[in-house]
């Protein structure tokens, strides 16, 4: 019960200060302290003093287990013992070198309870005992990790560790190479996991998870997120030989030719930011992209193209002022979900990767013009017909 109450304390203090606490873990791993009847009446108390003290209760996300089958074991206990009812999701790690079970049975277990499943201790490609950059393998075998994690279901994860914990880890251990490093008296520096680790959630955050499959093409690991309009597309290649002339076939998303998708790539040698491209369409629907040998691709597909404005002068020709963007968006299409992957929408569309071409399967959508852009170009032709017949009147 005074764990209980401690929690209580935390989370009432963290909302009193203004930064109130959305979820919680009554342990982070130490399941052997924290038993599940010791959870259990620290679940309990927490609830009944957060609601005497009129404080919104944080969601329970349980208990960060070091390996996936201490996770599934956890999960069954919670069922049995009532605690179930609880929680909103459970969360593990994978560090186990002796593990037998996958991401698949832990967020399948978590689903057949009802409940979410997260990575809560997850990769962001760095680290390792140098002061420079990481082996790029690190980055290419956390990011393949992801495809998997995602594939089964997966809702979310805690990216860990994005800076080094203190000195001692530095001096001693050598720890450098996390996303954000600093030694004792240096600013902080940005590495190549830190620009992985910000294309990945910037374009996975409140997004929609888009299934993948491939077709001879072992090699690749693959995984898509929608976010509106916006389609960011991983495809991971951790092997050494280079898939050349990938065709992406792009079905009912009205892209056009002239329509531009970005194109960002990291490979051992390239800057840490990754090289950015852009891949025009030669045909509608349809571009083709090398993927290199041991690299991580991110392509942004969004149906807009450049449109090139003119505005008519008085000598009658037709002068170029700025670039503006005819974009396509959504047509309002409603959303169902499946029970078993909570967050993931059914009927936006799929991600086919079947040797070549790779097809990206969406629902219709429709074709919205910068009505504001249009109508100023009408006022300004409209002002210079009406100064001009002014001149001509006097």
């Amino acid at each position: 019960m005074k764990y209980g109450l401690f929690l209580a304390d935390y989370v009432e203090y963290m909302s009193q200060s203004g930064v109130p606490v959305s979820y919680i873990a009554t342990s982070k791993e130490y399941v052997g302290v924290i038993t599940v009847d010791r959870a259990k009446v620290a679940i309990e108390t927490l609830q009944d003093a957060l609601t005497a003290r009129d404080i919104d209760m944080p969601l329970i996300i349980d208990a960060g287990t070091w390996s996936l089958s201490n996770g599934i074991k956890l999960i069954g206990n919670y069922q049995a013992k009532g605690i179930n009812q609880y929680v909103a999701g459970y969360s593990s790690h994978n560090y186990w070198s002796g593990e037998t079970k996958s991401w698949g049975d832990f967020i399948q277990a978590a689903n057949d309870a009802g409940k979410f499943a997260y990575n809560e201790e997850s990769g962001h490609g760095g680290g390792g005992q140098t002061i420079y950059e990481s082996d790029f393998n690190y980055a290419l075998g956390t990011y393949a990790a992801k495809t998997e994690m995602y594939s089964a279901g997966l809702q979310g994860e805690a990216i860990f560790e994005l800076w080094p914990r203190g000195y001692n880890e530095i001096q001693t251990n050598k720890y450098f190479a996390k996303p954000i490093f600093f030694n004792k008296g240096t600013d902080g520096r940005r590495m190549r996991s830190y620009y992985l680790m910000k294309h990945f959630a910037n374009n996975a955050v409140d997004s929609k998870y888009v299934s993948a499959s491939t077709t001879n093409l072992d090699s690749l690991s693959t995984m898509a997120f929608i976010k509106g309009d916006s389609l960011a597309l991983w495809v991971i290649n951790n092997q050494n030989d280079a898939q050349d002339e990938v065709e992406f076939v792009i079905d009912q998303l009205n892209l056009k030719t002239g329509m531009t998708v970005q194109h960002r790539v990291w490979q051992e040698s390239t800057a840490i930011e990754g090289l950015a491209s852009t891949i025009e369409l030669q045909q509608d629907g349809k571009f083709t992209a090398d993927i290199d040998m041991n690299s991580l691709n991110l392509f942004i597909i969004k149906p807009q193209y450049p449109l090139t404005q003119f505005v008519k002068t008085d000598d009658g020709e037709f002068t170029e002022m700025n670039n503006q963007a005819v974009a396509v968006i959504e047509a309002g299409i409603p959303l169902s979900l499946n029970p078993n992957r909570l967050q993931r929408a059914h009927g936006i569309g799929m991600v086919q990767i079947i040797s070549a071409p790779i097809k990206l399967i969406f629902n219709c959508l429709i074709l919205r013009l910068r009505w504001r852009v249009i109508i100023r170009q009408l006022l300004v032709t409209a002002m210079a017909i009406l100064a001009q017949s002014l001149l001509n009147w006097l």
